[in-house]
């Protein structure tokens, strides 16, 4: 498991996060769409790229990937959990790159946030991940 500063016993507690498979096509060097949802009972803050990591299973190993730039602009969003509301999740985009891609990649990404509680971030931080398979 790659270190991403979320402790493991947070991951995948309070947030999960999935690659709709109506808005990817999961193919290499292409965008990966993801949906947020707060599973937990209390309020969680994201930084505007929804602290996204990108990790490939490589010999082994996890190893840090390369993204493509987006524009996020600034400020935070506050998610609230969904309380079994299919429609309640929030959405964003990432976009690893290979200078040399092969046939196939297993992706691990990783979100993160922070507990949100009396009118503040608070300092623990949550997070989850999903892995994702892509073709060539």
């Amino acid at each position: 498991m790659p270190d991403t500063g979320v402790p493991s016993v947070s991951l995948n507690t309070d947030i999960r996060v999935w690659a709709p498979e109506g808005l990817n096509s999961y193919r290499i060097n292409e965008p990966i769409g993801l949906a947020i949802e707060v599973i937990g009972s209390g309020q969680v803050v994201f930084a505007r790229d929804f602290g996204n990591r990108i990790f490939e299973y490589a010999n082994g190993d996890w190893v840090e990937v390369e993204s493509v730039p987006t524009e996020w602009g600034e400020g935070l969003f506050l998610v609230s959990p969904s309380n079994g509301d299919p429609k309640a999740w929030a959405a964003t985009e990432v976009f690893p790159w290979f200078d040399e891609p092969v046939g196939r990649v297993l992706l691990r990404v990783f979100v993160q946030g922070t507990r949100y509680r009396d009118g503040a971030p608070t300092d623990e931080n949550v997070g989850a991940y999903v892995d994702i398979e892509l073709k060539g």
